[in-house]
């Protein structure tokens, strides 16, 4: 359906800017990786990519009072998750 589409679509575009980067055209896209930008071990923050992988993890900007507010309280399950995906990895 159109989940499945939107899905495979995002990450068609994801693998051309990951191979235009490698190709040494530089590009920036949104990308969960391992970063220090919140207490989180892995986020999803604005990257560049280049022929170096992920070359620059940007931060977070400026966010408001309210998203200041949501990102903290979502930090504990979002943390718990992530050691809960790091264990499964980790065992399989």
């Amino acid at each position: 359906g159109s989940a499945t589409l939107s899905m495979a679509y995002a990450a068609a575009l994801f693998a051309d800017s990951c191979l235009r980067g490698l190709n040494g055209q530089p590009t920036v896209e949104c990308t969960y990786v391992e970063s220090t930008v919140t207490d989180a071990p892995f986020f999803a923050t604005k990257c560049k990519l280049s022929t170096e992988g992920v070359e620059k993890i940007n931060g977070l900007g400026d966010l408001s009072d309210y998203e200041k507010e949501g990102l903290k309280a979502m930090m504990p399950e979002l943390i718990a998750q992530i050691e809960k995906g790091v264990e499964f990895a980790k065992a399989n």
